[in-house]
């Protein structure tokens, strides 16, 4: 009986110490940081070269603490062999680019926080934060319409050098096409419409004008020039004509029918078409206004 109850207590005694095994993992691991991060899966910056000058913007991370103690240490950014430059599929073009924490001013753009040295970040246990990192980028000044990105780790780097969240984000960078036709230079107008005034009209030969067509374009483009009169200018009495020839920077144009000019450069770019008039054969023609009307049609290619 002895032996039968000292039996007893001592598998009982056990039984409660392996209770206490059990049950302390857990308590240890609810005193840890328990944080998880989240955010845009990407971060869009968008520009027109020709219209805004949007190259920064700042984006949000949201921190949530689920442990018992505060989670402390600082963000910082990786991205695969440290690559710093946005890249396109359609353009050998690259786009570099910084991210900086707006609440230690520490660099994070991938390659260069090694040595990260502003105030940690803190945050409370059972508790939540907002973070934001400013998205730079620094595009060359003839950037080709398309889509630049990288995708990059964002990563809660603990004092002790151990990471206790990481989330992935994809940097994009988007250029609009951007296509624009105008007359510049020498000209008036009339109930909106821009006018060239040829003067007084004594003999045949070149108009001298000082006026120019111009394209900004951030991609391939195709200019269409149409004659309302096919190369005549009119009188206002119907029955007579002076017949006229266009070049539009080097190129002679036939006002007989639409002619179309192509430029397939794939950059930003602002190209000018300095304008010259022809005039033939106005000999015998009455006195008066003459007049035709130009069309300048651009669309990207």
């Amino acid at each position: 009986m002895i032996r039968s109850a000292l039996r007893r207590k001592i598998i009982a005694a056990l039984a409660v110490v392996a209770g206490l095994a059990l049950w302390a993992p857990q308590a240890v691991a609810q005193d840890k940081c328990e944080l998880t991060m989240t955010t845009q899966s990407q971060w869009v910056i968008r520009h027109d070269p020709f219209g805004d000058n949007q190259l920064f913007s700042p984006f949000e991370i949201q921190f949530s603490n689920a442990g018992r103690t505060p989670c402390v240490g600082r963000l910082e950014v990786t991205s695969v062999g440290n690559k710093r430059e946005l890249e396109s599929r359609t353009s050998a073009q690259t786009v570099p680019y910084n991210l900086r924490d707006e609440s230690n001013r520490n660099d994070l753009t991938p390659g260069t926080s090694d040595n990260l040295v502003g105030r940690n970040t803190q945050i409370r246990a059972g508790s939540t934060a907002t973070g934001r990192i400013a998205f730079t980028v620094i595009p060359p000044a003839d950037i080709t319409a398309g889509r630049y990105t990288q995708t990059v780790t964002i990563q809660f780097r603990m004092p002790n050098g151990e990471i206790h969240a990481a989330t992935d984000v994809t940097l994009v960078f988007e250029v609009a096409p951007s296509l624009i036709i105008g007359l510049a230079g020498e000209f008036t107008r009339v109930n909106g419409t821009p006018t060239l005034n040829l003067g007084d009209l004594t003999q045949n030969g070149v108009v001298p004008l000082n006026a120019k067509v111009y394209v900004r374009a951030s991609s391939g483009y195709q200019v269409t020039v149409t004659s309302d009169n096919r190369g005549q200018l009119l009188h206002e009495q119907p029955g007579w004509g002076i017949p006229y020839g266009l070049r539009l920077g080097g190129a002679e144009i036939n006002l007989g029918n639409p002619h179309i000019m192509t430029s397939r450069e794939a950059r930003a770019r602002v190209d000018d078409y300095p304008l010259r008039i022809d005039v033939r054969d106005i000999g015998g023609k009455p006195a008066g206004r003459y007049r035709d009307t130009l069309r300048f049609t651009v669309t990207a290619i």
